[in-house]
């Protein structure tokens, strides 16, 4: 049972990991496109999303049609 939740745990570092780095290189990337990137679902890159922004690392600029992804970099490095 722990080491069920221990690597589930790590599997959803590795996709914060990818989704960070996808917003890194393109700041407008859609949920849809890191949802294929990641091989995750859309509810579950959703959820990832809402925990990044939840714990101010992850930070929506303008609409969800025209904005963009922005990542606070002094979060990031409390993380660290």
């Amino acid at each position: 049972e722990k080491t069920r939740e221990k690597t589930r745990e790590k599997t959803r570092e590795k996709t914060r990991e990818k989704i960070i780095s996808a917003v890194r290189k393109t700041p407008s990337i859609t949920i849809r496109d890191l949802s294929l990137l990641t091989n995750v679902s859309i509810k579950g890159v959703e959820w990832q999303i809402a925990k990044l922004k939840s714990n101010g690392i992850l930070r929506r600029i303008g609409s969800d049609r025209s904005g963009y992804w922005e990542i606070v970099e002094k979060k990031m490095k409390d993380l660290l």
